[in-house]
């Protein structure tokens, strides 16, 4: 398991300033509403 909140902080310190999101099948339903589902919990978790 990644530590998502941990690695985009150490991102922020370095200062990364893009991020990536990759999806690979199978996806939970369509592939737009997978990739839309891992961005808004990097940005809830980029904002804890």
């Amino acid at each position: 398991m990644v530590d998502w909140r941990a690695t985009l902080a150490a991102a922020d310190r370095i200062g990364v300033a893009q991020f990536y999101v990759e999806q690979e099948p199978p996806f939970p339903g369509p592939p737009r509403g997978s990739l839309g589902r891992s961005i808004a919990f990097l940005q809830q978790i980029n904002r804890a």
